[in-house]
């Protein structure tokens, strides 16, 4: 597809958001191509947009300091993001949203990941050493800069194991397969070399865009699975999954 086309999010009822899509190199890595726009991502994994704008951008202090992108996005200029970029604010969201932790402490903690010479700088949180020292490192810094009592019993280790569960991966380490975590199973899936890196029925092609246009048009969850002929349980768990991205 050429650089200059475009195509949007179609869902009925959601903002439409304008994508200029990058053509992925033969000899690249699909999953460090610019794929997505800020919002879809936002929209995807239930981020407010301003909240993931702020991990995406430099950030000016109080006094005068510019802090660094939390996520250092594959195309800045464009504000277009990878498929390594999501993964990395589907965990961060686990962090600073479901948990509640301060920004500040999240940003010393991956500060230190990035200074503790992990196989991957440009992406602390997804290299392989996170899962293992670099994992006690960053709960360890977190857990340092706050008060605990504040939050309760953290069981931050734990918490992150759930949520980095719902990241497939090569046989290098590297993520392929993500499974956004508003749903209560693993329907749908986000593969960056399959329906452009929108969210799918697993194990299918099938965007899930499609099923909900389908849906919100009158469609009932039988006749969708017929004509798809899948299991009527994953028509219905890509209905709840926008659902749930649509609840205020």
């Amino acid at each position: 597809m050429p650089v200059s086309q475009v195509s949007s999010i179609t869902m009925v009822g959601a903002t439409k958001v304008r994508i200029p899509y990058s053509p992925v190199p033969q000899n690249g890595d699909p999953r460090a191509t610019p794929l997505y726009s800020i919002a879809e991502v936002a929209y995807f994994l239930k981020i407010p947009k301003p909240t993931l704008h702020r991990w995406t951008r430099h950030w000016p202090t109080r006094s005068g300091k510019i802090l660094d992108p939390l996520i250092p996005i594959a195309d800045p200029v464009s504000a277009l993001m990878s498929f390594y970029n999501l993964a990395e604010a589907h965990i961060l969201s686990v962090t600073v949203r479901i948990h509640g932790l301060p920004i500040r402490s999240v940003r010393n903690a991956i500060q230190e990941l990035r200074t503790d010479k992990l196989s991957n700088p440009d992406h602390p949180l997804l290299s392989r050493e996170f899962y293992t020292d670099g994992k006690d490192l960053f709960v360890k810094t977190i857990e340092s800069t706050i008060n605990v009592s504040r939050f309760g019993q953290l069981g931050l280790r734990e918490i992150l194991d759930q949520y980095l569960a719902r990241i497939e991966r090569d046989d290098r380490f590297n993520p392929i397969k993500l499974y956004p975590a508003h749903q209560k199973g693993r329907v749908v899936s986000i593969l960056p070399t399959v329906s452009s890196g929108r969210p799918i029925i697993d194990g299918t092609a099938i965007p899930v865009a499609s099923i909900w246009n389908r849906y919100k048009a009158g469609d009932d969850i039988e006749s969708l699975a017929d004509d798809y002929e899948i299991p009527e349980s994953q028509i219905a768990g890509a209905v709840e999954y926008v659902e749930q991205l649509r609840a205020a």
